[in-house]
């Protein structure tokens, strides 16, 4: 049989089943990260800034003029309610195309009452790794590791003298989920120290 008579051939019943419903899970993957296709699309779209990020100059004692002047790229400041995000009641962020050296999508700020709150960055799926693996070799190894997920979360946890970097101990299976890194505060709750290494 040629290529072409094979290739007119039907599938077999057990492939159409099997090919409908990868087209649906991957429908149903789409369809629920569309509020947030938009940051994708300009992440793919434009050019936006690959840069380090100050850790260590993050302080709450910061306003949102002094946390433009620290930080390396420029910054678009909105009000938005906390009750929406829990962090703050003002957001600095830009997209940007790496921090650090790893593929990021976007570097959020939240300011509370006018005071630096919380910094997050905001990383695709795919380059989790690869950013809690630079911020062992930038921070060292990480301080707490959570073994039990609060909230369906495991994280890992870094402290610096101005506060701690949090990422997501694991990725998750949603190719289209963002994966995040979060500066808290000092005044915020450490996560119990990690088990001694063996």
């Amino acid at each position: 049989m040629g290529l072409l008579q094979a290739a007119r051939q039907p599938l077999p019943r057990s492939w159409s089943w099997a090919l409908g419903g990868l087209a649906v899970v991957a429908a149903v993957v789409v369809i629920r990260h569309l509020p947030q296709s938009h940051v994708y699309l300009k992440s793919w779209g434009a050019r936006s800034p690959r840069i380090e990020m100050p850790w260590d100059v993050l302080s709450t004692a910061m306003d949102e003029r002094a946390l433009k002047a620290a930080m390396p790229m420029p910054l678009r400041c909105i009000d938005e309610a906390k009750e929406s995000n829990g962090l703050g009641d003002r957001v600095c962020y830009t997209p940007v195309d790496a921090v650090d050296g790893v593929a990021a999508l976007t570097v959020a700020f939240f300011l509370d009452e006018g005071r630096l709150a919380q910094a997050t960055v905001q990383l695709p799926w795919w380059a989790h790794h690869a950013m809690a693996g630079q911020l062992a070799r930038r921070l060292g190894a990480p301080v707490a590791i959570q073994d039990k997920p609060v909230r369906g979360v495991r994280l890992l946890q870094w402290r610096l003298p101005n506060g701690s970097i949090n990422i997501n101990r694991d990725p998750g299976w949603d190719p289209l989920a963002w994966s995040a890194v979060l500066w808290t505060p000092l005044q915020a709750r450490p996560l119990p120290a990690a088990p001694p290494s063996r």
